[in-house]
């Protein structure tokens, strides 16, 4: 089968499209044929050797999409279901095996182009914002990169939850109508977004005085918290 793999670091000269062995699954594994997969910024900083030394050749990609080929016995899936997954070693491949706890399957009102997009940023999403952030309604949060991956998956989570203001930053204001649409009530530049903003408009005495805070910039995520 054919592979995207990488035998150093480096720009995206690194990459080479090739013949690679046909991976096998064990107990409760699946085997994935590809439909899509995503690349994050993960991806590129492994790719850099920024994330990690990683072992030569190397697959990258974090997730995938496509259509289940083989399962092991007593499996949960079924060939011929569609899902999403997070692959043992890289998803840059025709083909990919997943650990079953690690395999979902795609719901028909998404296609599979739509669903490869999600599972990373979504799940890492869902945590910061319902898990470490505990937002609540009457929070004031703040998201950084919010045009990013991680950043529009927790303006619309935090939309949907109802929370009583969204504030957000993008590195280019041109980005502004897109987050506004995702749900952010205000939008700063990276350059704006400093303490006279909050003070000016909500009165505030501090950035710190705003409930959440979320840092998403180059996938290092944290959460500030005011108790």
């Amino acid at each position: 089968m054919k592979a995207v793999i990488q035998n150093e670091f480096g720009d995206t000269s690194v990459l080479t499209y090739t013949d690679v062995d046909l991976p096998k699954i064990g107990e409760n594994e699946v085997l994935i044929k590809v439909a899509y997969t995503s690349v994050n910024y993960a991806d590129i900083k492994k790719r850099k050797g920024n994330k990690g030394k990683g072992n030569f050749p190397l697959t990258l990609g974090l997730d995938v999409a496509g259509t289940i080929e083989e399962v092991s016995p007593k499996s949960n899936f079924a060939k011929g279901d569609r899902v999403i997954a997070f692959p043992k070693a890289g998803s840059y491949a025709e083909k990919v095996v997943a650990n079953e706890h690690l395999v979902f399957k795609i719901p028909d009102s998404l296609t599979d182009e739509q669903a490869a997009t999600m599972h990373t940023v979504s799940i890492l999403s869902y945590i910061l914002f319902y898990e470490i952030g505990l937002v609540r309604k009457s929070d004031i949060i703040v998201i950084h990169s919010a045009a990013g991956g991680v950043g529009s998956v927790l303006v619309q989570l935090a939309k949907l939850f109802g929370v009583q203001k969204i504030i957000v930053t993008v590195g280019n204001l041109n980005k502004e109508n897109y987050v506004k649409k995702l749900g952010a009530d205000i939008v700063c530049s990276y350059d704006t977004f400093v303490e006279e903003v909050f003070a000016e408009v909500f009165h505030l005495s501090d950035v710190a005085s705003a409930h959440k805070l979320v840092e998403s910039r180059h996938y290092e995520c944290k959460v500030l918290i005011k108790v």
